[in-house]
């Protein structure tokens, strides 16, 4: 009831990128073609609804969403009595917005009716006093989705923790505590909302003032407040709309006047409904300001447990909520006329349940089938999609042991699905695209590094693009640390350290590996393994559809007027640019030795910055330049390919072996076999990918066991011999007692070629004979394992260059020297 705040001017400062929102009504029409589009155009992308699920159910009905479980996330609320709360959380890098109010996310709640909201802003360098609120706003998301959001899809806990991720100040510790507001929340596993108020409050007031829109027909909250305060409460309603029994209105405990008393100065002809809930309290030199979600009952205040709604107020105290008054008119009140009568209504503030209709969630992964279980009371039922004109058509699929699975082909995206059994609608599916919902979460470097992941299928690769990603991400390397550091596992509590805008993964994270096996790689490193070992497409190639972008970045209202604009053309590759990335992997393989040499991170930072070269050389590999007459350009790699050059040349490959057995493997570290429960970096998802990856390294080298060398090569010859006998036999060991390692590394090989697929098998096969056979396959080696504990596994010994007491391995990087007394020799 203060002055109007424009959200719209708001989103136009920019510097927000995810949007928090929990209603308990929602019209789909104004928040998809109205909010949701003017918060695309300002760069907010990540965006979470939280709705009560029967008024969600009704919402749907009446206007269906177009973009639901595409342009955004949605949770239903599944509350016994009511899901209620009001909280709007914008939150960006360096500052937040938090909107604690009454209103819902309809027309009326935005425009016409009266509401009462209080605004909080953040600011990381300039207003940082109000962090604690923040803090506990982003948690009581958290615990309503727990405790509310069950049947909600594993993409929207998971949208809900990438929005920390983009504004990471919200896990920082707060200095202080704010001293003059503060924030409740009730839900299922809290204390009664009023007892938590209390806490703040002293035993008694002297003055009570309010605004609701309901009240219980027990009236047992009005009770309450007459009994904590000196004089009669005074509580505002609107007459013609309230929800007032009128034994409470007689009842004498209370003093209720007429609404019109405070209206805005902005709104002469009071027509509009009076929606807001707020409450002032008077003591002593102390006053208390409390406004939110909170109608006057039992169910919203005083209430615990299942019998609770869902509800969130802020109170602000002393100098905020003298602000809050005089900006409300509250304090007029006591001079309104007095109400005698009112249009007495049926209460009902639990959330009925309007519509029989079931609600389903689905998620759709990339590049596979939709897939929709059905109960037993939905057998039978048939997909159908909804017309312009409201008309069922029926969607081709096919069902197995009652699933029905829909071509990812056939999906129109952002559509509902209605589940139909004999022409009644029994069900309404909602799919959460996960690949859309999933680039929508990213920052702004994550967009940048998928732009240039996905240009490398196209004849222009955008290889600036991507190498400046790449530079940008890994700087974080050069932390200072001690030589021996070993992996130590990351907690991710509240901190005075700002984390990276690209996710820090959880070190207790397997959701998302192919291996099966925990990611233990932070920050930059993390996003460019997991952008090419995992790459998603854009979900339109050459289009920022989700952004209401064209190709370009620019949305609809910069579009006006540009139809006559020249085209740009596609750029070209010249030979420069050739020359240039050929020097760019130079100087990130220069990079990644330097970080080995001088110690300057884990161990576990240095496996990642490893695999991550080897990530992208890989992909790189994958194709190649196209030299022609007058231009070059970029295609798949292909058998005898005239007039082509290697986007990655042999000596990278050479360089990145000789970095990946001198700095990292080596034969008394690397376990052959890795327990599924330690705590080391050889128990993750990195290294099981590296293995997989220098499996595809000595492929394309061409390394293969070979016979020990003859008397008459040199020293340099005999130590390539036996360098390449022993890397083979160290990863076929490895891969041999690690069946995730393997099966990655079959994955990889089998997408290069059947050539890589059929050296893998019978790499394996030839050294299970050595190992399990003892047959001597190649002259002039002898087969030798520690005694001891030494080194891991078996290696090779050169028989004839060893004769004495002392003996040389054949090792995959520094030399070894062991006592034979040590030894065994298998053969």
């Amino acid at each position: 009831m203060s002055s109007p705040i424009s959200l719209i001017e708001e989103l136009k400062k920019g510097g927000y990128d995810s949007c928090l929102m929990t209603s308990y009504s929602i019209n789909f029409a104004f928040y998809e073609e109205y909010l949701l589009r003017k918060m695309q155009i300002a760069g907010v992308t990540n965006h979470l609804l939280f709705v009560d699920n029967r008024m969600l159910k009704a919402a749907i009905q009446n206007f269906p969403p177009k973009f639901a479980g595409y342009a955004y996330g949605i949770a239903p609320m599944k509350c016994n009595q009511a899901f209620h709360p009001k909280v709007y959380m914008l939150l960006g890098k360096r500052k937040g917005l938090l909107v604690v109010g009454s209103h819902n996310m309809t027309l009326s709640g935005f425009g016409s009716n009266l509401e009462v909201t209080n605004v909080i802003r953040f600011d990381e360098k300039s207003n940082d006093k109000d962090l604690s609120i923040f803090k506990d706003a982003f948690h009581a998301f958290e615990i309503w989705l727990n405790d509310y959001g069950q049947s909600s899809s594993q993409i929207v806990r998971e949208m809900l923790g990438k929005a920390k991720t983009l504004a990471p100040w919200v896990k920082k510790k707060p200095k202080l505590p704010s001293s003059n507001s503060f924030l409740f929340s009730s839900s299922s596993n809290k204390e009664c909302l009023w007892r938590s108020l209390q806490t703040h409050l002293p035993k008694t007031v002297d003055k009570t003032y309010g605004v609701s829109a309901f009240f219980d027909s027990s009236g047992q909250f009005v009770s309450s407040l007459s009994e904590f305060s000196v004089a009669k409460p005074i509580i505002a309603i609107q007459p013609k709309s309230v929800c007032l029994n009128t034994t409470i209105l007689h009842s004498g405990t209370v003093k209720f006047v007429d609404i019109k008393s405070i209206q805005p100065d902005s709104m002469p002809e009071f027509t509009t409904y009076a929606h807001a809930k707020a409450l002032v309290f008077l003591a002593n030199q102390e006053t208390f300001f409390i406004s939110g979600s909170a109608n006057f009952s039992s169910n919203a205040w005083l209430k615990t447990g299942s019998n609770t709604n869902a509800e969130a107020m802020l109170l602000l105290r002393n100098g905020d909520a003298k602000d809050a008054i005089i900006s409300t008119n509250f304090l007029d009140m006591v001079a309104s006329e007095e109400v005698l009568e009112v249009n007495s209504k049926e209460l009902s503030e639990g959330s009925t349940d309007t519509t029989h209709i079931e609600l389903v969630f689905v998620e759709l992964e990339l590049n596979q089938s939709l897939e929709i279980e059905l109960k037993d009371s939905h057998r039978g039922c048939q997909p159908f999609y909804k017309d312009e004109f409201g008309d069922y058509y029926q969607i081709e699929h096919t069902l197995e042991n009652q699933v029905i699975i829909i071509s990812e082909q056939l999906l129109d995206c952002g559509k509902l699905i209605y589940l139909l059994l004999n022409e009644e609608l029994i069900a309404t599916v909602v799919t959460h695209n996960v690949p859309s919902l999933e680039k929508l979460c990213e920052s702004s470097e994550e967009r940048q590094l998928r732009q240039a992941v996905s240009s490398l299928s196209t004849d222009y690769p955008q290889f600036d693009l991507l190498f400046n990603c790449i530079e940008k991400l890994t700087p974080q390397l050069r932390r200072p640390v001690g030589a021996s550091e070993k992996y130590i596992p990351q907690t991710h509590g509240d901190t005075n350290e700002r984390d990276s805008l690209i996710v820090s993964i959880d070190q207790e994270n397997y959701a998302h590996t192919k291996s099966g096996r925990r990611a233990i790689s932070s920050d930059g490193l993390n996003l460019i393994l997991d952008m090419f070992l995992h790459a998603i497409p854009s979900i339109q190639p050459g289009s920022n559809s989700l952004y209401r972008e064209d190709h370009l970045g620019r949305n609809e209202e910069e579009l006006v007027g540009t139809d006559d604009e020249d085209t740009a053309e596609n750029p070209s590759i010249s030979p420069v640019q050739v020359e240039y990335v050929h020097k760019k992997l130079t100087k990130i393989l220069n990079k990644l030795e330097k970080v080995y040499v001088s110690n300057s991170d884990n161990e576990a930072n240095k496996m990642s910055f490893l695999l991550m070269a080897f990530v992208v050389i890989h992909n790189l590999s994958r194709h190649e330049f196209i030299v022609g007459s007058h231009e070059i350009k970029v295609q798949p790699t292909k058998d005898n390919a005239n007039k082509t050059k290697p986007i990655v040349d042999e000596k990278h490959l050479k360089k990145l072996r000789e970095i990946s057995f001198f700095r990292f493997f080596n034969e008394k570290e690397s376990p052959i076999q890795i327990l599924n429960d330690s705590e080391n970096i050889y128990n993750s998802n990195e290294y099981t990918q590296l293995l997989a990856h220098v499996s595809w390294l000595l492929f394309k080298l061409g390394i293969s066991y070979s016979d020990a060398p003859r008397l008459s090569k040199s020293v340099k010859e005999c130590e390539i011999i036996h360098r390449a006998n022993a890397q083979i036999l160290f990863l076929m060991q490895r891969l041999d007692g690690d069946e995730k390692a393997f099966k990655t590394a079959e994955s990889l090989l089998e997408e290069d070629s059947p050539n890589a697929l059929e050296w893998l098998y019978r790499s394996i096969s030839e050294t299970e004979l050595l190992l399990y056979e003892d047959r001597p396959l190649y002259p002039g080696y002898q087969l030798v394992k520690s005694k001891f504990g030494g080194f891991n596994g078996f290696c090779f010994v050169d028989k004839k260059r060893n004769n004495n007491s002392s003996v040389q391995l054949a090792t995959v990087g520094s030399s070894l020297i062991f006592n034979r007394k040590s030894l065994d020799i298998a053969f």
